[in-house]
């Protein structure tokens, strides 16, 4: 080997060791190295860059949550009036985390979907309400005051109302006077009985029954007023009367039946007496008579329509006897055999519209319908098909050998009946008819629970709504319970605990509340 051609085998074993880009490896130009495969006398290279560096930036370090959710009523809105003493209130929030708890004035929200909306039914005080709204997260931020908005509350039921007696408020001895105004009514031998149009009616035995307020300025008055009544008479008058009395004869106001006749009017300072007659109805269903005094003219009507007006002028009778219902004021005698209930007395004039209105009305101070006339009903247990669950809401309120309108469970067995609205609502009243199974008188609930559950499960989220006792009752009467705070429900459920006779039953249950 000549020295040029060895000169040449360098610079090409040079040139193809740096096409590697190996700049590690120094080569003597005047060595010779052996083609081998090794590229440096049999010692392999295993000097490679195998930097793969893959520390990526994973900071996870991110600021905690110190912010309290957000909450804002969408439902009422600041300026809103109501005129029944229970408001719903619906809402939306938002949050970085998980919010735990949403309350209007402490009151806590129910949701369906973690928040995002929310509902709350809240109890109204009359006048004006603050609706304050309270947030919170699961890391304990929270927010007592992140909306609120003000509404008023009047309540309808007494607007200008100065006397009101239902035999709702019944003790058995004296009825409330749900005006506010305190003149309580004392009762003489007087049943109540329920009906489906205005819960519990008076029922007056046409020998005994009376009741009376002592007078005073509000049953007496010496201005303009309006007074309404319903009543029912299961045939014509056999003789004179008393439906309402204030005075002695006549005195002040009147409303006399006789024979198919009905006389509504007053008597003035001189004693004349000035009135309408007309037709009543005697079919033994409950009618609505309403009268209006101007300090002129008397109006009159019967189930909302005007029966007749009469002028009386400014002086009428004034004298010390007491307003009784069913006989004369002075002494008990033309005494009433039928059903009163929800006598009122107006402070003004009442419209035709408005006597109108009260007639359509029925039933005073409801809050809402019957929302239980809309739900399915389910038992535990069933007597037989003839008194399926179905039955505590048909409406029919009496009990009969055939109509069977009631429920009843099996001899000697304890059960429930419950009954179920397709959404939710807020619950403020429930009342229930106790069943004495028609005329034989042999089965009724003698202790009972009712329950209200926001799903149905009865699993540990229901509430006790009340408890207590029935027994066997010869007419039977409506035993209501009204919640100061409304409870989400969406099914109700009776529970009977024992009962008399041979088993327990229900003749009906209602409930009401906001939707």
């Amino acid at each position: 080997m000549n020295k040029p051609t060895l000169y040449w085998q360098m610079l090409l074993s040079i040139g193809f060791l740096g096409s590697c880009g190996d700049p590690k490896i120094g080569l003597d130009k005047d060595a010779v190295i052996e083609e081998t495969g090794l590229g440096d006398s049999g010692e392999a290279d295993t000097d490679t860059d195998t930097d793969t560096d893959t520390d990526t930036d994973t900071d996870t370090d991110t600021d905690p949550d110190l912010e309290a959710p957000t909450g804002r009523i969408v439902s009422p809105t600041t300026g809103d009036a109501f005129d029944i003493p229970y408001v719903k209130v619906t809402g939306v929030s938002a949050d970085e985390s998980e919010i735990v708890s949403i309350t209007v004035n402490g009151v806590e929200a129910s949701t369906q979907t973690d928040f995002a909306t929310w509902t709350a039914y809240l109890p109204l005080n009359e006048g004006r309400n603050e609706l304050v709204v309270g947030t919170e997260d699961v890391h304990g931020n929270k927010d007592n005051g992140a909306d609120r908005v003000s509404v008023t509350f009047q309540d309808a039921c007494i607007q200008g109302v100065t006397a009101l007696y239902t035999f709702d408020e019944f003790d058995g001895n004296s009825i409330e006077d749900r005006s506010g105004n305190g003149n309580t009514m004392s009762a003489l031998s007087v049943d109540r009985v329920a009906s489906t149009e205005l819960g519990n009616v008076g029922r007056f035995n046409g020998s005994s029954s009376y009741t009376y307020v002592s007078n005073n300025a509000i049953v007496d008055p010496t201005g303009q007023f309006s007074l309404d009544v319903w009543f029912s008479h299961d045939g014509p008058a056999s003789n004179w009367e008393v439906l309402a009395n204030k005075g002695v004869g006549w005195g002040t106001y009147a409303i006399f039946l006789n024979s198919d006749y009905v006389y509504m009017g007053m008597r003035n300072r001189d004693g004349e007496e000035t009135y309408v007659v007309f037709n009543g109805k005697f079919d033994g269903d409950l009618h609505h008579l309403a009268m209006t005094y101007d300090e002129s003219d008397i109006n009159v009507y019967l189930d909302g329509k005007l029966k007749g007006t009469e002028t009386i002028g400014p002086n009428i009778w004034h004298d010390g006897a007491d307003l009784r219902l069913g006989s004369y004021a002075a002494y008990a005698t033309a005494l009433f055999k039928g059903d009163i209930d929800q006598f009122r007395m107006w402070s003004d004039v009442l419209t035709a519209s408005e006597v109108d209105a009260l007639y359509k009305e029925k039933e005073a101070c409801t809050h809402s319908d019957n929302l239980a006339a809309q739900g399915v009903a389910s038992a535990s247990v069933t007597f037989n098909q003839a008194y399926r669950a179905d039955k505590v809401v048909d409406g029919q309120v009496e009990e009969t050998t055939t109509s069977f309108s009631y429920w009843l469970t099996p001899d000697f067995t304890n059960g429930h009946v419950q009954v179920a609205r397709t959404n939710r609502f807020g619950l403020t009243k429930v009342r229930f008819l106790n069943t004495h199974n028609a005329s034989w008188y042999d089965r009724a609930v003698s202790k009972y629970k009712i329950w209200a559950s926001p799903n149905g499960l009865f699993a540990g989220e229901e509430t006790e709504i009340t408890s207590g006792n029935g027994f066997i009752e010869l007419t039977g009467s409506w035993t209501s319970y009204t919640l100061k705070d409304p409870i989400e429900a969406k099914v109700i459920r009776f529970e009977i605990l024992d009962y008399d006779g041979y088993g327990g039953g229900l003749n009906e249950l209602q409930f009401f509340g906001l939707e």
